[in-house]
């Protein structure tokens, strides 16, 4: 009828239709009269019940009143009509006591609940002895007790009690509660059975739980009702067994707290600290089916509780870092470990912060974009200089800060002022690299010499960059980018290696400049293009990978070969960016102290290196002892070449690789070098920066970006953002402890330290 009438309103009835429409309508009006004398004859009770209305007042409230009474003056030439009309006006008048009704409802329900929460806060205040404790439901008082328990755990913890591990302390400290079963219809286990386990709520397994034979697994449902949980690996352990006790004593010498030891003895029995190795886990084949080779990741106690958390965390198709390293050991050719560094978070296929190295003597050796990353070459890039702290105070740091901001563009979509004039010279950006940007006077012939394969990349190829990556990537030579991307005025904070500190020329007090992109959208829109590649050709090429984004081919097919061209020229792309980036900082401070850059500052380039990138270099094969060419994989992960390799510049050749690693917004950045042993341990490579601890996400609700901007202020920090809503991601909070990072790597002996840097001004998209 709704519908019959609007078409009546809407669309006039065309010219000499009226004999057409008449016994149509006569027909409907017989009908309407057989209706209404049914219901005189069988009451309105007859009638079907109305369709339950939505909650709320709905948005099309008003047009069904409008249709009720438009019935009854659509139909008022005869009387089943009328009959009709005053059926439809009486169901409208139902429709908004109904609507009325729940409106009250709800308002009577908020008001409820409003007095259950008011109840709950005075029950939660009033003390013992205050007066007549109000009635409580059982699960008011399970909150209240455990609020009580957790409050005298912490008491408890800070006067210097009994540890959280010991039972019999915490009950002779008079710690209350006794352990409650969690949430849900869990059954509770009969006195005198044996060979069930009991599960035990969080706070009594943080507490010792002595009395329970087995503990969830993180993430696992605490009740049954939700079903098996998934699991990645084999099913967790009993907790109170000699061989957990053993395990648990060959990691930091047995002593963990009550959180680390929860999660460590919960994780699958393939996951264990290498005994005789501080700081270095490894995961066995078994723990993701085909597994070529174990897996490695370097971790002291803080960083692989982390780890060992999100393990927990896996569902939703959220891989953890650990399993995205056992997924890496699936690829065909892998030589030795897939390995994790100690800033090692969740990525794209690979993990950010893996180390992948196949050996190319295997015709079945693979490479993979995800092993490179999106953002082709993101490295790092530092100047020293010859200017003191109290000079730049004295200059007005803001002011300084404001120029560099203004002079180099940043931000999502930034363009920079040094476009190259067409397609084709752009390609000569790609495949020369920084003697394109030398040609050009935007940089020192000494900047190749310290920038690693000297600023370009071999077997760079232009022609395998897709046209849409070319035009994206034109206009943003120069320019910052965001997220993480970063640049900074720093200070020499502390030197740790005086002799490798002279080498690098690094002065205590003296200021330095870090910059930290890569390849921007050129860089983004070739891996875009090779992995939709890659996707068919590894179908023909019979290659199966558990997980979708470690899309991959064989290095030698003429599809990886083409990759690996096209990331060269990708790579070299980043290499003049920062370049770039780093001639617009010399001109800012050549006009902000009327000073040479070169000669009188000697804003010399340190060194420039990359983090995200696929090179061929000879390692040591593991299995056999030999020298072989391998392909080496490193995402998030920094070149550590020990002193004496022939890939060192000169000055550089006896204390070895300097290696950048940049701190989060507003922490300390450090400057390491290479170590001998670290071609054995990591194929020559270390951390690359602190490794996200918080998702973007999760940042985002958890922090606040005014207070993490006042936070940097009060600290003498100068803050320049092109996006203040992304400060909440890049907080220091978001991160992991990047001295406990760099340390883990100076203690395994993947690199040492050289200096530590403190910020004072960041510069940010």
């Amino acid at each position: 009828l709704r519908w019959l009438t609007q078409g009546g309103r809407r669309r006039p009835m065309p010219q000499g239709a009226g004999e057409r429409a008449s016994p149509s309508r006569g027909a409907m009006a017989s009908k309407f009269a057989a209706l209404a004398d049914s219901e005189e004859e069988g009451g309105s009770d007859a009638r079907a019940p109305l369709p339950a209305e939505p909650q709320g007042p709905a948005e099309g409230a008003a047009d069904d009143d409008d249709d009720g009474e438009f019935l009854g003056a659509f139909f008022h030439n005869n009387k089943a009509s009328r009959h009709l009309g005053a059926i439809a006006a009486r169901d409208a008048a139902r429709r908004r006591e109904r609507r009325e009704a729940e409106a009250e409802g709800v308002r009577e329900l908020a008001a409820g609940v409003e007095e259950l929460e008011l109840e709950s806060d005075e029950e939660s205040s009033q003390e013992e002895g205050d007066g007549p404790r109000k009635r409580t439901s059982k699960k008011a008082e399970r909150r209240t007790q455990r609020k009580q328990d957790k409050a005298a755990r912490r008491e408890q913890r800070e006067a210097g009690g009994a540890g959280p591990g010991d039972a019999a302390s915490a009950d002779a400290a008079g710690a209350p509660g006794d352990a409650r079963a969690p949430r849900g219809k869990a059954k509770k286990q009969k006195e005198g059975e044996k060979g069930k386990p009991q599960r035990v709520s969080e706070e009594h397994a943080e507490e010792g739980g002595a009395a329970a034979a087995g503990e969830a697994e993180p993430g696992e449902a605490a009740t049954a009702s939700k079903g098996k949980p998934k699991k990645l690996g084999k099913a967790p352990r009993a907790i109170d067994t000699e061989a957990d006790a053993e395990k648990a004593a060959c990691a930091d010498g047995g002593v963990l707290d009550a959180r680390f030891r929860k999660h460590f003895l919960s994780c699958p029995s393939e996951i264990a600290p290498v005994e005789g190795c501080d700081h270095v886990w490894e995961i066995a084949p078994g723990y993701v089916p085909g597994m070529r080779a174990p897996a490695r990741f370097f971790a002291d106690e803080k960083i692989a509780l982390l780890c060992l958390e999100e393990i927990g965390q896996a569902g939703g198709g959220f891989l953890p870092a650990v399993r995205q390293l056992a997924n890496v050991a699936t690829l065909p050719g892998l030589m030795g470990y897939s390995l994790g560094m100690p800033d090692i978070h969740s990525g794209y296929g690979f993990a950010v912060g893996s180390v992948a190295a196949v050996d190319l003597t295997n015709p079945d050796a693979v490479v993979s974009p995800g092993g490179v990353g999106f953002d082709i070459n993101c490295g790092v890039r530092l100047l020293r200089t010859d200017i003191k702290e109290s000079e730049v105070r004295e200059k007005k740091l803001a002011s300084l800060a404001t120029a560099i901001f203004e002079a180099v563009p940043a931000g999502v979509g930034a363009d920079g002022a040094f476009a190259p004039k067409n397609h084709n010279d752009l390609k000569d950006a790609l495949r020369h690299g920084m003697r394109w940007a030398l040609e050009r006077g935007l940089c020192w012939e000494e900047d190749l010499e310290r920038t690693e394969e000297k600023g370009a990349m071999p077997d760079a190829d232009p022609d395998a960059v897709s046209v849409r990556a070319l035009r994206r990537g034109s206009p943003q030579l120069g320019t910052l980018g965001s997220g993480n991307h970063y640049l900074e005025l720093q200070v020499v904070d502390e030197i740790f290696d005086e002799e490798a500190a002279r080498a690098m020329d690094l002065v205590q007090g003296n200021i330095c400049v870090m910059i930290h992109c890569g390849s921007r959208g050129l860089g983004h829109q070739l891996c875009t293009d090779y992995l939709q590649n890659m996707d068919a050709a590894m179908k023909k090429q019979g290659i199966s990978v558990p997980d979708r984004q470690l899309c991959c081919v064989k290095a030698s097919s003429p599809e990886g070969k083409q990759y690996l061209r096209g990331m060269a020229a990708a790579a070299n792309f980043a290499f003049v960016n920062r370049t770039i980036i780093a001639h617009s900082v010399r001109e800012v401070f050549r006009k902000a102290f009327l000073r040479d850059p070169k000669e009188d500052l000697r804003m010399d380039t340190v060194y420039d290196v990359s983090h995200n990138i696929a090179k061929q270099e000879d390692h040591v094969d593991p299995a056999d002892g030999k020298v072989k060419p391998a392909l080496v994989h490193r995402k998030g992960a920094t070149r550590s070449f020990p002193p004496g390799h022939e890939a060192l510049p000169e000055v550089y050749r006896k204390v070895g690789q300097p290696v950048l690693i940049g701190g989060s917004m507003g922490t300390c950045s450090y400057v390491l070098a290479g170590n001998p042993q670290s071609m054995g341990i990591s194929f020559g490579s270390t951390c690359h920066g602190a490794g996200r601890r918080l998702s973007r996400a999760a940042a985002k609700r958890e922090l606040s970006a005014p207070e993490v901007l006042a936070k940097l202020r009060r600290q003498g920090i100068e803050v320049r953002v092109a996006s203040p809503k992304l400060v909440a991601e890049e907080a220091d909070e978001s991160y992991k402890d990047v001295s406990s990072v760099v340390r883990t790597c100076h203690e395994v002996g993947m690199s040492r330290m050289v200096a530590r840097m403190r910020p004072i001004a960041v510069i940010k998209g």
